[in-house]
């Protein structure tokens, strides 16, 4: 409602208005967590925690490569709704590989990378 895309009941008689949403949904992700991993290997969460996110087996702290954050980590959940039947708990799996000894979900390792605290 605040972009104007869906004002009227004729808004909803043509899709395209899904796609704008879709693009604006993807330009926000992109700008309000973009610049912060790009440059920080951040999200404004993980910022506010004191952790980041940097490659598996770093010795120094830099950040994992941008292209692996957004393609990979933010592309791991839809793939796998896609890929795999609703029924089968995903999130939760993903997040009961972080009680192992390295620490890293699914995610982590589909990415090459580990959360560390931010020095």
């Amino acid at each position: 409602m605040l972009t104007n895309v869906a004002e009227d009941a004729e808004d909803y008689v043509d899709n395209g208005w899904m796609l704008w949403v879709l693009g604006l949904a993807v330009l926000s992700y992109l700008l309000l967590n973009g610049a912060l991993l790009f440059r920080r290997g951040q999200t404004l969460g993980k910022f506010l925690l004191g952790i980041a996110i940097a490659p598996a087996g770093s010795t120094a702290f830099r950040p994992a490569p941008l292209w692996k954050l957004i393609c990979i980590r933010a592309l791991f959940f839809p793939m796998l709704f896609l890929l795999l039947p609703p029924w089968i708990l995903i999130p939760v799996i993903d997040q009961v590989a972080v009680l192992g000894r390295a620490r890293r979900c699914l995610h982590d390792y589909a990415a090459g990378t580990i959360v560390v605290r931010f020095p």
